[in-house]
This record gives C-alpha cells, structure tokens and sequence, in this order.
C-alpha cells in the first residue's frame, strides 16, 4: 500500500492533492515531487522485506510509488528489472581504481536508463485515463516512451530535434507514434512539446514538466541501496543532461535514510560534455544558479541541455553531498568508450560513457582517491549510437581463401 500523500514543490514548499496536474508548481512554476509520508512507514518497512520480494522495477518499491492501482505496473512493463552492478577486474586494473562498479542501465529493455522514468510515467497516464501522452528527447527516452505507449495501448507523441542518430530515430518510429522534428536543439524541442501538450491536454511525460517520471529514475538509487548490502558507495557518477538519474537517485537515498534503512548518501557526481555544461560551469563558479549555456559541436547529441529546468535543483543536491560536476571533452568520452570496450567488454554510447570519463578525470587531478568505492551509471548501449562507436582492432582488407591457408596465424596476430 502506498504512503503517497501528494505533491511538494521543490522551490517554494507549496503542498499539492494527489490529483493535481502533472505539471510545474501552480504558484511558482517550480518542480514538483511526489511526497510521501515516510514517518508511517518508517516502522512498516525492513531491509529484508524489499529484499524478498521479486526485482521487478516497480512494484518492489510499491509503498514508495505514486500510484494506487498497482495492476497498471503490469500492463506497462516490458519486463524493466533491477540492473547488474558489475565489477571487472580488467577494468578495475587498466584504471587503476580496484573499487570501481559500473550500474548497467544499459541492459533495460529498450537499452538505456529512460526504461525508468518511462514505466513509471506510463503507470501514471493509465491510471489518470489520458488519451496521449507526449514528451521531447534526443532519442532514448523517446524511443522508451514509444515502446511503453505500444505496451500500454496509448497514442504516443514524442518531439526530436533535427539531427537525432539514425539508430535512435529509427528506433522510435518502430513502435508507431507521432514523430515531430523541430528546427532548434533540446531546450527548443521540450518547449514545442509542453506547448501543445497543454493546449491538447496530453500527458506531457517530460522529465521534471511531469513529476511521475523522476519517481522511476530514483530507483537507480534504491537499487544501489539493496545491492551494495544497505551500504551505498562512497560516490555515484552520472551522466549530466536534464539531471533526472542524478536527481531521481538523490530522492531514492533520501527516502530510505529517512525511513532508517540506509545511513547516509553517497556523494553524487555529475558530469556533462564540455560542449554543454551548464551545471558544471556554475558548480565551478561557485555560483547559486545556472545560466544559459550556448552549446558548440560535439560528436554527440546527448544531454546538450542548454538551460536545464532542472539545474538548480541539481546543482544544489550535488552540493548537499559533497559531490561534484564537471565537464568532459570529447576525446575524454571516447577514451573511455574505448576502455569500457577493450578492458571490460561494455559498449557504451557516449552519454554513458561519459560518467566514467568524469571519473577518471578526477583522479588524475587527485580529486577523487583510486581506492573510493565509486559507481559509474552505464546508461545506455552503444547500439543506440552506431555512428559514434569506437573503431578498434584489426581490420584486413578482404582475403581470399587461398590467401588466408597461406597465411600463418602469427602473422594475422602481429
């Protein structure tokens, strides 16, 4: 049974009723949360009930959702479970970090982390009957949007920026929705969708706009609670766009601190490319807000949110944990595609990627020691990015069979 009392706004504390619009705060326009009452639950809940029960996405963690017909779990599942923590001692060795974990987002259904918050928005349109639920993304999470909205029988409307990977596009459109391409970046696209999401009355399932899908993305720190024996790691590293896995996994560990089943979170990392870094210039700044940030070329197309409505939020939970942001170059996020390859057996887009990056960058300047126990997020495979994959290895040209039972093996080798 679920312990949701409503909504709590994030900037100006204003409460809301369970059946307010899924939308920014009446009164400020700041983000919503769902909020809970956890003091009940907090003698209600154990360690080892949440453990027994089976890892499915979402209905382990019922009385931390905000739904009340827990049917809909299953009518919008395509199968999320609880991801591996993987060690690899190769990995852990050619980076000189022998505590190091990755957090495989990348093995959800649709191949990336927007499973998460997806799953959980979708449960929410059906149990509030909307006719469509839309929202804007630069692949992934339209892609997952798409895939759950076939799931659940829903019309499904998402918004892409012109220049999407070829992979993700055509991902999306096997499923069937309406495809709108906008003319400008990722902040042009999310405005295009919550306009006519509103004037058309669809639900809007964009992250933060919608306060239903960061509750599928603090899952990742449930997770993490469970499978590190109710003792997190010391850092969590994530990729930096709209900051919903770093933010949605902050209000996971909290819950659970506040319910007495973990005793501290971890200190949260959040890294963005050096192409658009909003959040990690005002982190180095030392400034209490964000700015514009006018993004330059990248070889990605992920998390380049230039003013992200999220940003202060973020920036603040980073602070609250003694965390840190940062940016990445390209050649950075590459490097470490390169090694997530070829020492660990992982293909990984760039956006996830990007968290290891980060990481090893702050080692090399002695800001993070080698032996933290430090978790990556894995958040989405390398399929979803074939233009940008790693090119490795040893490539003949095409031989002959004569040619090749002439060869000796050695030198193929060499």
């Amino acid at each position: 049974m679920t312990t949701w009392l409503g909504f709590r706004c994030t900037q100006c504390s204003q409460e809301y009723p369970r059946d307010t619009p899924a939308d920014l705060c009446p009164k400020c326009g700041g983000i919503l949360f769902a909020a809970y009452d956890l003091a009940s639950l907090a003698g209600r809940v154990s360690r080892e009930m949440f453990e027994s029960r089976s890892p499915a996405l979402l209905e382990r963690w019922a009385e931390l959702m905000p739904i009340t017909d827990r049917t809909v779990f299953g009518r919008v599942s395509l199968g999320e479970t609880q991801t591996p923590l993987l060690e690899i001692d190769r990995l852990q060795r050619a980076v000189g970090m022998p505590r190091l974990s990755l957090k495989m987002d990348a093995h959800l259904p649709t191949g990336s982390l927007k499973d998460r918050p997806m799953s959980a928005g979708m449960a929410a349109a059906l149990e509030r009957k909307a006719p469509v639920v839309a929202m804007s993304s630069s692949g992934n999470a339209a892609g997952s949007l798409a895939a759950h909205a076939a799931r659940a029988g829903l019309r499904a409307v998402v918004g892409v920026f012109s220049g999407i990977p070829t992979a993700k596009l055509r991902k999306i459109r096997a499923h069937g929705p309406t495809v709108l391409q906008v003319a400008g970046g990722m902040d042009d696209t999310e405005e295009a969708i919550t306009a006519l999401s509103r004037r058309g009355g669809w639900f809007n399932l964009q992250s933060f706009v919608n306060p239903f899908s960061i509750e599928g993305e603090k899952t990742i720190g449930l997770e993490l609670s469970v499978q590190s024996g109710w003792d997190p790691p010391e850092v969590v590293a994530f990729p930096l766009g709209s900051a919903g896995c770093l933010l949605g996994s902050h209000k996971g560990f909290t819950e659970l601190r506040d319910v007495g089943l973990i005793s501290r979170i971890p200190r949260l990392v959040g890294v963005q490319f050096d192409a658009c870094a909003p959040i990690a210039t005002a982190f180095a700044r030392g400034d209490a807000r964000i700015s514009r940030f006018l993004r330059t070329p990248s070889f990605s197309t992920t998390l380049m949110h230039e003013e992200p409505v999220s940003g202060n939020l973020a920036l603040r939970a980073i602070r609250e944990t003694g965390g840190m942001a940062l940016a990445a170059s390209d050649d950075e996020v590459r490097r470490a595609m390169e090694i997530l390859g070829e020492s660990g057996g992982i293909f990984a887009e760039p956006a996830a990627a990007i968290a290891l990056a980060g990481v090893l960058r702050l080692v090399r300047e002695g800001r993070l020691k080698p032996e933290t126990r430090v978790v990556c997020l894995v958040s989405g495979t390398g399929l979803n990015y074939m233009d940008a994959a790693p090119q490795r290895g040893k490539l003949t040209e095409p031989l002959s069979l004569e040619k090749i039972h002439a060869m000796s093996p050695a030198d193929l080798l060499a």
